[in-house]
């Protein structure tokens, strides 16, 4: 997954390996999208010992120590994500569904989907409702304007967590602006 909107700067290259690691504190990825994940940082022009080790995985090899080695690998790109917490991995994750769905890379029932199985367990759920707005609006063109406004709101309402895994003074990692 290409991943959009950048609020601090990091190129989707390396939000791709933070989407990776966010879905792998919440149970949800696979050895093979880490490994995609880190062939494309590498592809994009990072590097480093332990990227390179990462990338060049099996996609059959355990998924704890493959998720070991990204922590590895995106503290060699000046992210510490070893005490990611569950939450700031929800938001980030909703934050990046968010914005594929705005983008037109992602459906709004698949949007609604995953953001209503990522947010129904921390209490009344923003998603809800908004699989009935979508079948109704199938019939029109395009997405509905109100799941548009509430994807957009959610984004102004929850901010981006990725500074919290930069240690203090580190370099921006795949800064875009030098």
């Amino acid at each position: 997954m290409v991943l959009g909107r950048d609020p601090h700067d990091l190129d989707a290259s390396v939000r791709a390996l933070l989407f990776t690691r966010a879905s792998a504190q919440l149970g949800r990825v696979a050895v093979d999208q880490v490994l995609r994940a880190a062939a494309e940082a590498l592809a994009a022009g990072h590097g480093g010992p332990a990227l390179v080790r990462l990338a060049a995985r099996w996609p059959h090899d355990p998924l704890d120590e493959t998720i070991v080695m990204l922590d590895d690998a995106l503290r060699e790109l000046g992210l510490a994500t070893t005490e990611m917490v569950e939450d700031d991995a929800v938001v980030f994750v909703c934050r990046a569904v968010s914005d594929a769905f705005l983008d037109g890379r992602l459906s709004g029932l698949d949007f609604a989907t995953v953001g209503y199985d990522l947010t129904a367990w921390r209490g009344p759920d923003e998603f809800m409702g908004l699989d009935a707005q979508l079948i109704e609006h199938r019939n029109g063109t395009g997405p509905s304007p109100d799941v548009v406004a509430f994807a957009q709101n959610w984004l102004d309402e929850h901010a981006d967590p990725s500074h919290r895994w930069r240690p203090t003074g580190s370099p921006t990692p795949g800064n875009t602006t030098h």
